[in-house]
């Protein structure tokens, strides 16, 4: 039995087409940052607020976090980068926030996520048993199992267990995948907010001031 891990989710891909949305939609408003802003300070001034500490970790780290989270923000090339990234990206349009992501995250963005796995030279796939599993054929005539971390399939109406298929499809208003293990929605206008049926959560990115994007 060979067991290959899936790091890519359905959920993670969704993600990925909100964030280009909000890069595109920060663009067109002129927005200031959208990465590597200033670590937050308590008025105190204790850097327990910078995202880059965790406190609960502090007492067992004897102050190091702190220590080089000061360090960072005393750069001056971090500095520069912090300053520059308020505006950097206030132009961008939808191809241009596409290609930043994928230069930025080229194993989110490039590799398709969900779907049949990708499958070694002269191993053919044959059926899949389950919502994680399947059956393919391996050199030498030998058959074998590939079981995943994430879904790789789904039961149709017919029963049987089916590839899913993340590819977006336009449907009235927004976007739904063609064939997918959660159901989902995405809209045509970033302020409706990605849907999830099944669950009934909607994902709705704001700005400053808590006003949908």
């Amino acid at each position: 039995m060979r067991r290959i891990g899936r790091n890519v989710g359905f959920i993670r891909s969704v993600l990925v087409a909100l964030a280009i949305i909000v890069l595109s939609a920060l663009g067109s408003t002129g927005a200031g940052a959208v990465a590597g802003s200033r670590g937050s300070v308590s008025p105190s001034g204790s850097l327990l607020g910078n995202p880059l500490i965790v406190p609960a970790a502090e007492p067992f780290v004897s102050g190091q976090q702190a220590a080089a989270a000061l360090a960072r923000r005393a750069n001056p090339f971090a500095a520069f980068a912090r300053e520059r990234s308020r505006t950097q990206y206030a132009n961008l349009n939808d191809a241009a926030a596409g290609r930043l992501l994928s230069k930025a995250f080229p194993a989110v963005v490039d590799q398709p996520a969900g779907g049949r796995p990708s499958l070694p030279a002269g191993t053919r796939a044959l059926s899949y048993l389950t919502t994680h599993a399947m059956a393919i054929a391996l050199p030498g005539n030998r058959l074998g199992i590939l079981e995943s971390s994430e879904n790789i399939a789904k039961r149709g109406r017919n029963g049987r267990y089916q590839s899913t298929n993340l590819k977006l499809v336009h449907n009235g208003g927004g976007y739904t995948p063609v064939f997918s293990d959660v159901p989902v929605r995405i809209p045509g206008h970033l302020s409706s907010g990605v849907y999830l049926p099944g669950t009934g959560v909607t994902i709705t990115p704001v700005d400053a001031h808590g006003r949908p994007l």
